[in-house]
């Protein structure tokens, strides 16, 4: 695991994108604000990216970042 200190160094000197994988059984409550965290926090240090959260049965959802 990369430390988050680092991130931003990393991210500035190379171009690559990150899945951020979250199974999520009954996370209904959280998993939004789970999601909405990742998803900042991809922003903040400028990585491109994606959170694919998984739920029960296989159905798949991914938030994608720009």
């Amino acid at each position: 695991m990369i430390p988050y200190s680092n991130m931003n160094e990393l991210a500035a000197g190379n171009q690559f994108e990150l899945s951020v994988v979250m199974p999520c059984l009954n996370e209904r409550e959280t998993v939004g604000v789970c999601v909405c965290k990742s998803l900042a926090s991809l922003r903040k240090t400028g990585i491109l990216g994606e959170v694919i959260h998984i739920a029960p049965r296989g159905t798949v959802t991914k938030d994608l970042t720009q």
